[in-house]
C-alpha cells in the first residue's frame, strides 16, 4: 500500500466529499480508531522495511539505508525492486571460481611448457617435483635425473646452418 495507497485514500475521500457522495461521516469516527490505524500502518511499514533490507543484504549490498527508507514508504514496490537486484554474492563467488580455474589452467600450461619454478626439478620420467623431494615417485634420485639431462644434452647433435 505505502504512500501510493495513502495518497489514493486521500484523493478518493476528497472526490467523494466534493461530489457529496460520501456516506461515511469521518467526524463521527472516534479518534482512537485513527490512532490505532496509524500504529498498525507504521508497524506494517516497518515490517516491509525489514523484509526489503534483508533481501538487499542477502544479495551482498552493504549500503541498505536507502532501501530501508524505500521499504518504509513503498512496501511491495520496494520489495519487487529489491528482488530484481543483481546478486553480488553469486558474482563474487563466480569471480573467485574463474580466478581459481584460470590459475589452474596457467599452472597446467606452465607444466606442459616445461617451465619450472625456482624450487622445482623435473625427473627424467617427466614428473615435476619440489626441491625438498630427493627421490621421484618413479624411484629415480634427484642427482640421477640431473645426470641424465646432462648426458642427453651432450648426445643430441646440433644442426648448423
Amino acid at each position: 500500500m505505502g504512500l501510493i495507497g495513502i495518497l489514493a485514500f486521500v484523493i478518493l475521500k476528497w472526490v467523494l466529499e466534493m461530489t457529496h457522495m460520501l456516506w461515511i461521516d469521518f467526524d463521527k469516527i472516534p479518534q482512537v480508531f485513527w490512532i490505532v490505524l496509524a500504529i498498525i500502518y507504521f508497524v506494517y511499514s516497518f515490517i516491509w522495511a525489514i523484509v526489503v533490507s534483508m533481501v538487499v543484504a542477502s544479495k551482498g549490498y552493504h549500503s541498505i539505508t536507502r532501501w530501508v527508507i524505500f521499504g518504509l514508504l513503498f512496501h511491495e514496490l520496494a520489495f519487487a525492486l529489491a528482488c530484481g537486484l543483481e546478486n553480488l554474492t553469486l558474482r563474487n563467488q563466480n569471480d573467485e571460481k574463474i580466478k581459481y580455474l584460470s590459475d589452474q589452467i596457467n599452472e597446467l600450461k606452465r607444466l606442459n611448457a616445461g617451465i619450472l619454478k625456482e624450487n622445482e626439478w623435473r625427473c627424467s620420467c617427466g614428473r615435476v617435483n619440489s626441491d625438498y623431494v630427493t627421490t621421484c615417485l618413479c624411484g629415480k634420485a634427484k642427482e640421477d635425473s640431473f645426470a641424465d639431462e646432462i648426458d642427453e644434452k651432450e648426445q643430441k647433435p646440433t644442426l648448423k646452418k
